[in-house]
């Protein structure tokens, strides 16, 4: 089965995912890159919901996003312990 791929501002709290592309410029794509995430990085949402920051969780860190930034991170959820 094909996985889709979608903004990271769909992701609802909880849910893991994996950064599929980022659709953005070499300076958000380094900046995120110094955040740990790039393509291939698996992660967990811990908030997603208004009002308030978006908030994941990359390995042993929490990091907060702006919502444009969630907008222009493609990432796909992961179900399973192969994914």
């Amino acid at each position: 089965m094909m996985k889709i791929a979608m903004p990271l501002n769909m992701v609802s709290a909880g849910q893991k995912v994996k950064l599929v592309e980022i659709r953005g410029g070499r300076t958000i794509r380094r900046r995120l890159a110094d955040m740990g995430l790039i393509p291939g990085t698996k992660f967990q949402i811990i908030h997603s919901g208004f009002p308030g920051p978006f908030i994941v969780a990359v390995m042993d860190s929490r990091i907060i996003l702006g919502r444009g930034m969630t907008r222009k991170i493609m990432v796909e959820e992961v179900n399973s312990a192969k994914d």
